[in-house]
């Protein structure tokens, strides 16, 4: 089973490439989704609220809320990460494990902190899908609760796009067209 670690910068495109993939029969592993997953666990809620008190109110995490505390906060960004990411790793070894049962030829796992978390070796390749600074920033700018202030702040939290560029195996360029961004991924499933 060949295993993609995909990964780029906020706005990037790496949703609509995960959509396009899945369409295509590939399964993809998404640590957003897996992190979503995770934050309702009691376990979780319980210690979010030991932790971090404010951003766990009643039965749920407010991610918004956990993030707007430790992005203004390295020590607290650190002790949040060290307590997820083995809980995504974790996550991610399920699906893999599921997918390598299931017979599956190819799975891509989504990491937005591939890089950042030096995790690209457990990958037979590594996928960066990128675009121009503005166009990410134009694009992230039509989620809800989304601001060009958070938007640099997540941005200035992610390796800088050159340092992705070097340790990429293939650079997924999504700064045209749909049908431009579809055959280059074509392409690379067929590699």
């Amino acid at each position: 089973m060949k295993k993609i670690g995909l990964t780029g910068s906020i706005g990037a495109g790496k949703s609509t490439v995960t959509t396009w993939l899945r369409v295509n029969g590939i399964a993809v592993h998404d640590a957003d989704l897996a992190v979503r997953e995770i934050y309702a666990r009691p376990e979780v809620i319980a210690w979010v609220r030991e932790n971090f008190a404010e951003a766990a109110a009643g039965n749920a995490v407010d991610r918004g809320l956990l993030a707007e505390i430790i992005y203004g906060d390295e020590e607290k960004r650190w002790q949040l990460e060290s307590y997820i990411h083995p809980l995504v790793a974790a996550h991610r070894a399920e699906f893999l494990a599921a997918a390598e049962s299931a017979g599956e030829a190819m799975v891509v796992c989504d990491i937005p902190l591939l890089f950042e978390t030096n995790i690209q070796e457990e990958f037979d390749e590594t996928w960066l899908v990128t675009a121009p600074r503005e166009l990410r920033m134009a694009r992230t700018l039509t989620r809800p609760q989304m601001s060009e202030e958070k938007f640099m702040r997540i941005d200035a939290t992610q390796m800088p796009e050159r340092g992705k560029r070097e340790l990429a195996d293939h650079i997924i360029e999504n700064n045209g067209d749909l049908h431009a961004l579809h055959q280059k991924l074509n392409k690379l499933i067929h590699v």
